[in-house]
């Protein structure tokens, strides 16, 4: 179960501010309208292997990732780190497959590729989807949707606090779930049915959670 390997003493980026949005749904209209991971600002630019085990980096042209960078522990094969928008720091476009030791400093900076408004991270936590593990996750968020209904009092209060307009909201919320293959959407976490090709983890294809990598990672 996740819980077991759940902890917070992860450097990651150290010294880079938070910016943009959330794990949730986005302050403004742009973009998706639920924002499933952690944006850091560019600067300092630089990243730490958050514990001991392996990341994999490849460029992405076709993707709003632009890259992806997949960080994965030795010690726990049911859960990943993914990165969007990195470059390597070398400047070079070749495929990355290494070991890192916890705190060794990353050999890819932030960049501004994908679907991005400058340089920045985007970092979402990717776990193997089981009940014990939802179970885990839905004692401890709020419901926004599923594909059958939204909590309209939530969007609602949502929509009212940042200015945005809560009918197209809303729609835009249920396409995003089409779209994306979306089954559930919580303040704290969702469930994808299964990732793009070039995001399948460690273990394969399959449904996933992702969960809010500031709330329970603090990294």
């Amino acid at each position: 179960m996740i819980k077991s390997w759940i902890r917070k003493d992860f450097p990651y980026r150290p010294g880079a501010k938070r910016t943009g949005d959330r794990f949730g749904l986005r302050h403004d209209a742009l973009g998706s309208p639920a924002h499933l991971g952690d944006d850091r600002s560019g600067d300092p630019n630089h990243f730490v292997m958050p514990f001991d085990g392996e990341i994999y980096w490849s460029l992405e042209k076709d993707s709003a990732f632009g890259s992806i960078l997949r960080i994965i522990p030795l010690d726990f094969g049911e859960t990943e780190i993914q990165v969007a928008h990195t470059i390597r720091r070398d400047g070079f476009k070749a495929k990355i497959n290494c070991r890192y030791n916890s705190g060794d400093l990353l050999p890819v900076i932030t960049g501004e590729i994908g679907l991005t408004y400058g340089p920045h991270s985007h970092t979402e936590w990717i776990i193997k989807y089981s009940d014990d593990n939802y179970k885990y996750f839905l004692a401890d968020g709020e419901f926004i949707a599923d594909k059958e209904k939204v909590n309209d009092k939530y969007i609602k209060a949502h929509c009212e606090k940042y200015g945005m307009d809560t009918d197209k909201t809303t729609i835009y919320i249920k396409q995003q779930l089409y779209i994306w293959g979306i089954k559930t959407l919580y303040t704290n976490f969702a469930i994808r049915d299964c990732l793009p090709n070039y995001r399948t983890p460690q273990w394969g294809d399959g449904p996933v959670i992702i969960a809010d990598p500031m709330k329970y990672l603090d990294i």
